[in-house]
C-alpha cells in the first residue's frame, strides 16, 4: 500500500463506486422476495453491489449483513 507522510493513502483504502441499473433491478427484487428480513433498501443494494465487484467483507454494525454471503467487520458473531 502506498503511504502518505501523514499515514495511509486513502486511495489505497477506499473508492467510490457508480451502482449500475443492473445491480438496482438485482437488488429490487431480493428486496421484494425477501420479506421477513426488515432490512431496508439500500441494504440490498449494498449486498448486491458487493457481489458484483467481488467484495466479501463490509465494515458495519448492521446485523443485516449476516443475511447475506459477506463477513462483516468489526467481526461479530453469528450465534
Amino acid at each position: 500500500m502506498k503511504r502518505e507522510a501523514s499515514g495511509l493513502d486513502p486511495k489505497a483504502v477506499h473508492q467510490f463506486e457508480a451502482v449500475p441499473e443492473s445491480v438496482v433491478i438485482d437488488a429490487k427484487e431480493t428486496f421484494i422476495e425477501w420479506t421477513d428480513l426488515d432490512a431496508s433498501f439500500t441494504d440490498f443494494v449494498v449486498a448486491a453491489h458487493m457481489d458484483e465487484l467481488g467484495v466479501d467483507h463490509v465494515l458495519t454494525y448492521d446485523r443485516h449483513y449476516d443475511a447475506f454471503d459477506v463477513t462483516t467487520l468489526p467481526y461479530r458473531s453469528q450465534e
